[in-house]
């Protein structure tokens, strides 16, 4: 019998570690009964054309095609799945993940060409209905996880890395929350089980060995056990091999000042700190069941900035319950003075089988009928709300979290009343342009940036150069942003006067003491030459090493 776990990931980039755990599991459990069944895994993304990826399953001549389905990829998925089932319809269609775990029958009703849903922790369900399969036993239409494994269970899945040169790898070393936030799955598995740190630093070694790029553990709070996270943050620091880096999501109010201590000696870059906030309104905590002491997360969150070693990222979720517009304000403004090197503005989705689907009648949250479902209006927050909040969302990632306007934005910022106020307008004037909204360039952003600040900001010459300054940290840029003056260029005397190579360092010259300003915030009128090195980058923002140098 021939399988094939078909994987629909979002990006080139991502691998789907939840088909290759169920291949490395459900072929020891056949070894172990002589069962012939070959199990192959085939990875596509959302960005594929349905028409290129339909020959390629079907060339496959599967008896099971099974799917791994999420919010991003389901609509995909039952496209695919049921032109999948007019051109083989003696092959089985069988689904799992968390998209189709809390609606089982209702997935059946609506796509009855789908012929299993398998519901849960998919390993044990996954193997066991093969081998039924395979030797032709009647099961159900809904296979449901009756037990769990455990994590020492669950076998290492990367046989061979070549393939992830360029992909983010995937590593599970716990499964479960202790936390019940009632917009996540994750709260239904409140047992934490833990992986042996010993089978943990024996599957890490692997990633150190093959200088793999980045690691992102998808351990829902890596710290929930704080000495299974300290062992395994010792072993990483120990092991460094200067490149790969480590990605994990955590709770910072119950970080310990031990952790806290230790953290400061770590390789810069070496770790990334995922810190769900998701609001400071305490009703709002009380409401969606999060336990969150805001005092202390922000104390942590700044000591882990102090550091300037671990780049940082903030999520903060808009439409949860009692959060209207101004209280969101706050919330936006709170998080902003953290400083995050990420600063995530995400919309509540309300996913089945989360207690929210159960509670958002009483919220009045109004959802879009299609993935992933997210909120288009509450009893707090209108639709015009929302629709103004996208707006700040766009100029939050294109301003804030592309890190390549820093110094501008900063000097930008200091004409407005708050932070949310600033993006509020900037985003509605990136909407109202429609050039710019559509814009993927830089030096078009660049270009907006600058028409839009110098009509707020009292020196429109300082800004100016504040934004030259922040083109060249990111980039040796070939083509100047337009409002550039060309002669202030003068790359090209001190290279030749410095027998330095003009491709790795760029000198520009500025009539204000750019550096000092941002050090110090002191306005200086003085001729100034930066001289960039892009040999050298900081491992946090990514920025090049720069001097400031006499002509």
């Amino acid at each position: 019998m021939k399988v094939l776990l078909a994987a629909i990931n979002a990006k080139y980039i991502h691998s789907n570690l939840a088909v290759f755990s169920l291949k490395k599991y459900a072929d020891s459990v056949i070894g172990e009964n002589n069962e012939n069944i070959d199990i192959e895994i085939a990875e596509y993304t959302i960005n594929n054309h349905i028409g290129d990826i339909l020959p390629d399953l079907y060339s496959k001549k599967a008896d099971i095609i099974a799917f791994s389905v999420y919010i991003w990829n389901v609509e995909y998925v039952t496209r695919l799945a049921g032109s999948l089932k007019k051109i083989m319809p003696h092959t089985e269609i069988w689904v799992g993940g968390p998209e189709v775990s809390y609606r089982a029958e209702s997935f059946l009703k609506d796509y009855p060409f789908v012929d299993r849903v398998l519901c849960g922790e998919g390993e044990k369900i996954f193997a066991d209905s093969l081998i039924k399969a395979s030797r032709k036993e009647a099961f159900g239409k809904i296979i449901y996880c009756d037990d769990v494994l455990s994590m020492n269970e669950l076998p290492y899945v990367y046989d061979n890395l070549k393939p992830f040169e360029n992909k983010i790898i995937y590593y599970e070393s716990a499964r479960g929350c202790p936390f019940s936030c009632s917009y996540c799955l994750s709260s239904i598995d409140k047992k934490i089980r833990v992986r042996d740190t010993d089978l943990v630093k024996a599957d890490l070694k692997k990633f150190i060995d093959n200088r793999i790029s980045l690691v992102k553990f998808v351990d829902r709070t890596f710290n929930a056990v704080h000495s299974h996270a300290m062992d395994i943050w010792k072993f990483l620091a120990e092991n460094d091999n200067g490149v790969t880096r480590y990605h994990f999501e955590l709770a910072a109010d119950i970080l310990r000042d031990d952790e806290i201590e230790f953290l400061q000696g770590v390789r810069k870059g070496l770790f990334q700190f995922e810190i769900g906030i998701q609001t400071f309104n305490e009703k709002t905590l009380s409401a969606i069941n999060r336990k969150t002491d805001t005092d202390r997360l922000c104390s942590n969150v700044r000591k882990l900035w102090q550091m300037r070693n671990i780049h940082i990222h903030l999520d903060l979720i808009a439409g949860l319950p009692y959060e209207d517009l101004e209280s969101f304000a706050g919330s936006f403004d709170n998080v902003y003075a953290l400083r995050p090197d990420e600063f995530q503005l995400g919309f509540l989705k309300v996913l089945y089988g989360s207690k929210m689907e159960k509670d958002s009648s009483l919220y009045d949250i109004v959802t879009a009928d299609y993935p992933p479902y997210e909120v288009l209006s509450t009893r707090w927050l209108s639709y015009d709300d929302v629709l103004l909040l996208k707006e700040v969302e766009e100029a939050l990632e294109v301003y804030y979290n592309s890190r390549q306007f820093d110094n501008a934005i900063s000097y930008l910022a200091e004409n407005y009343e708050s932070p949310f106020d600033m993006y509020r307008q900037i985003g509605a004037a990136m909407a109202a342009d429609t050039e710019v909204g559509a814009a993927k360039s830089r030096l078009k952003r660049y270009d907006f940036l600058y028409n839009y600040g110098r009509k707020v900001v009292d020196n429109p010459d300082l800004f100016m150069e504040l934004l030259i300054h922040d083109a060249y940290l990111r980039d040796n840029c070939k083509t100047r942003p337009s409002f550039a003056e060309r002669e202030n260029d003068v790359s090209g005397g001190i290279c030749r006067d410095r027998r330095i190579s003009a491709r790795l360092y760029h000198a520009e010259k500025y009539s204000y003491d750019i550096d000092n300003f941002i050090k110090t915030g002191n306005v200086i009128k003085n001729d100034t030459i930066i001289l960039y090195n892009y040999g050298k980058r900081d491992d946090i923002t990514y920025n090049v090493e720069y001097q400031c140098i006499e002509e």
